[in-house]
């Protein structure tokens, strides 16, 4: 589908933007200035990026996620939209110690999720497998989100000052999590059209 290519576009290249031209500190999701009314950050943090193993693995998930959105026929603008604000505010409100979070990683597995969702809801090849692959990352995300330890990890995204970032591995699965419940929040409307049209189904009574 062309609107996700293009989605794709706009993303990679003003998160590149953004990251070679030192300018994250004006995006970031930052705790304090968004309670100063930046409103904004709760989804320009997304297209910041902490160094550049962190962009290209972005880089990378997201790539596969438009590539099986576009196999399978899913748009993709919704589920970004719903899932930008939805993992920041679960955070801002969840985690409020936690000053910074970028990233598109929370994204990429909203989009797995609802790319998932899609294929299992529309019964297409492979439905029961996207089925399986939903319940196993929502457990594995859910015993790490309760099990990772905590780590500190030096940011230098402000020209003239580094900042310790505190518990990165728990906001690093913490946005993971909300992704993919910010992608089960989105399609409950079609969840329980499917369900209520397969009860419906079996209710017929037998010719």
């Amino acid at each position: 589908m062309k609107s996700n290519l293009i989605i794709f576009a706009f993303l990679i290249i003003t998160s590149f933007t953004i990251f070679l031209s030192g300018t994250g500190e004006l995006w970031i999701y930052h705790y304090d200035k968004i309670q100063q009314g930046e409103y904004w950050r709760l989804l320009t943090g997304h297209v910041v990026h902490f160094s550049n193993i962190h962009l290209w693995n972005d880089t990378i998930g997201l790539s596969i996620c438009i590539w099986l959105a576009c196999i399978w026929h899913c748009s993709l603008l919704g589920p970004i939209l719903f899932g930008s604000f939805c993992i920041s505010a679960g955070i801002f409100f969840i985690d409020p110690n936690m000053s910074l979070y970028g990233g598109l990683s929370g994204i990429v597995f909203c989009l797995f999720t609802s790319v998932c969702l899609e294929v299992f809801l529309q019964k297409k090849r492979y439905s029961y497998i996207a089925g399986i692959s939903i319940i196993i990352i929502f457990i594995w995300l859910l015993i790490t989100l309760t099990f990772s330890p905590a780590e500190t990890l030096t940011i230098d995204i402000f020209e003239n000052e580094s900042v310790e970032k505190e518990g990165y591995a728990l906001v690093a699965v913490l946005a993971h999590f909300m992704g993919v419940i910010s992608a089960l929040l989105y399609k409950t409307p079609k969840l329980f059209r499917y369900l209520k049209h397969k009860k419906a189904k079996e209710n017929l009574p037998f010719s």
